[in-house]
């Protein structure tokens, strides 16, 4: 791999950190079946952020409001932690793995 394209994995969490203005987040899963998630999340000026969640299961569709979001920084000061409402996304491992906890209603 040429060595502009490498970087360790402190400046993997400082690229992968979230909460930058004008950036949009979307994170989609799916099953051999065809049920999926999709998980879109705007950040806009002021740190604020909007999201909304869409699960199809077994021919149905469910619908999140839109969602008001806060990140949450650790000790370092990046943003691995994206609370909206009640979902919760957790950044595991930069430009990999995710972990996506919903704690709440959706409608159809």
């Amino acid at each position: 791999m040429p060595e502009s394209f490498a970087r360790s994995d402190a400046e993997d969490w400082k690229v992968e950190s979230l909460g930058r203005k004008n950036e949009r987040l979307i994170i989609k899963g799916s099953t051999q079946n065809g049920d999926f998630i999709l998980i879109s999340v705007g950040f806009e000026k002021q740190g604020k952020s909007i999201g909304r969640v869409l699960l199809k299961v077994k021919d149905e569709t469910y619908t999140s409001n839109e969602l008001e979001g806060e990140t949450l920084r650790d000790e370092n000061g990046l943003c691995k932690v994206l609370v909206l409402g009640p979902v919760r996304l957790e950044l595991r491992e930069p430009f990999r793995r995710w972990r996506v906890t919903i704690r709440g209603t959706l409608r159809r």
